[in-house]
């Protein structure tokens, strides 16, 4: 078969996944659409909770199965958001857990980890 490897059907599928789910970004007058929760919560709440409204946002905004929503995962590399969607998200977690995310540390979430670990340094500063 000369080198030729055969990419595993799991892996092709998360990848095409990954490609169907990038289409859908934006309503019939082109404008982002997002539904965020009705009440909004803090970040008193446990860890395993904060990181499945982390991913659940970021899934719900780029439109990706949470399957792909590793810590490692880039935001802008591997998830395929650009800069605005970042910003964006940033506003959205802001407002979900009722605080602040200052831009110094903005700059520096780049994968959905680090924005775990950030909030999670936020609610325990809170305590």
């Amino acid at each position: 078969m000369g080198g030729m490897h055969a990419v595993p059907a799991a892996s092709q599928s998360i990848t095409d996944d990954f490609a169907n789910s990038t289409a859908s970004h934006h309503n019939a007058k082109g404008d982002r659409t997002m539904q965020t929760r009705p009440h909004a919560g803090s970040l008193q709440n446990n860890s395993e909770d904060l990181v499945d409204r982390v991913k659940g946002i970021i899934a719900t905004y780029l439109d990706l199965p949470l399957e792909l929503l590793v810590d490692e995962a880039s935001l802008l590399h591997d998830l395929g958001a650009d800069s605005l969607e970042i910003t964006e998200m940033m506003m959205v977690f802001e407002e979900e857990f009722s605080c602040t995310i200052d831009d110094n540390a903005a700059d520096h979430l780049f994968t959905v980890g680090d924005i775990i670990r950030h909030l999670q340094n936020l609610a325990d500063a809170q305590d």
